[in-house]
């Protein structure tokens, strides 16, 4: 695939974040994203991985995707979770459920905000990192974490259905009717390096690139008139 490079975003700290577009003309996007926490350094190698596979492989099919490697580079630098202010970038999102509450959005934030409008998700797939791994996914996001859980064997946890104040899923689920995915894998430790969890999950993030089911996301059959009056 083709990439452009976008013009970047700046942490709190003034460090670029970089981000990367198909070169694909498209309604919607399907967003790859990585270290939202970021001390998940885990899921920045995979993301890394997958993106130099993406962007040498000219023999698949051309999706509309939108790649940030690293969104919370301060707190990557740091290994800290949270941004340089000390702010969990999951829950500085918009949404209904904190709508009253005084939410100081951060500039990370508002950079995917941003992009977010301009090229409106389909999805969002973020590759972070958890002890034990697991699958977080909301009720939109549930075909691509089911497709994934398959071929990595990663438990899978709605978290829809645990009620759970989850911002970033909420702002995508009710600004832009999009699914997310918190893909995480185990954490590094003397028996587990980085490329062995990269290893582990290849299989199953090039075999959900060169699916058809991303294709169908990005691309939902239109409805019929008769739906849309039935809908009403």
């Amino acid at each position: 695939m083709i990439f452009d490079e976008l013009k970047p975003g700046r942490t709190v700290q003034n460090n670029l974040i970089r981000v990367f577009k198909t070169d694909v003309k498209a309604k919607k996007f399907y967003y790859l994203v990585a270290g939202i926490k970021g001390r998940e350094s885990e899921g920045v190698y995979v993301l890394k991985n997958l993106f130099k596979w993406l962007r040498t492989n000219h023999k698949i099919k051309d999706l509309p995707l939108i790649v940030i490697p690293i969104l919370n580079i301060d707190g990557y630098e740091d290994m800290a979770a949270k941004n340089a202010r000390g702010v969990d970038l999951f829950e500085n999102f918009p949404c209904e459920e904190n709508k009253e509450q005084k939410i100081e959005i951060q500039s990370e934030t508002k950079f995917l905000i941003k992009l977010l409008k301009k090229y409106p998700p389909a999805g969002l797939l973020h590759f972070g990192s958890y002890r034990p791994p697991v699958i977080n996914f909301s009720e939109r996001g549930k075909r691509v974490a089911s497709f994934l859980s398959k071929l990595n064997f990663y438990d899978l946890s709605n978290i829809d259905k645990k009620m759970r104040n989850h911002a970033l899923s909420r702002h995508l689920e009710q600004v832009y009717e999009a699914g997310f995915i918190d893909l995480k894998f185990p954490r590094i430790s003397e028996e587990l390096s980085l490329n062995d969890i990269w290893e582990h999950n290849e299989t199953s993030l090039k075999e959900l690139i060169k699916s058809e089911l991303l294709f169908k996301l990005l691309n939902p059959p239109k409805k019929s008139f008769l739906h849309r009056i039935l809908q009403r």
